[in-house]
């Protein structure tokens, strides 16, 4: 995953939607229309779901969310039992 991040300015979501449409490419060689024994798989229709699921990455991704400079910072609640010390 550092690949995509590292090409795509660190950005989680531009890096995700890259990750997606190679998954997307190998469902739609490797998976095709095939049946057998009561079981169907289509992988042109599992990647056109796989590109739209990326394309919404990419609008995150335009509104300036997922990056290192977006500003959002996550803060871990105090009180969670698990930052407990055992």
């Amino acid at each position: 995953m550092q690949v995509f991040l590292d090409q795509n300015n660190q950005n989680i979501f531009l890096a995700a939607a890259d990750a997606l449409d190679i998954i997307a490419s190998n469902q739609v060689y490797v998976l095709k229309v095939m049946s057998n024994n009561g079981l169907s798989t289509n992988g042109a229709s599992v990647a056109s779901a796989l590109h739209a699921q990326a394309e919404s990455l990419r609008q995150k991704a335009m509104s300036g969310l997922g990056s290192t400079s977006s500003g959002v910072i996550i803060v871990p609640n105090p009180d969670d039992p698990y930052l407990s010390l055992r």
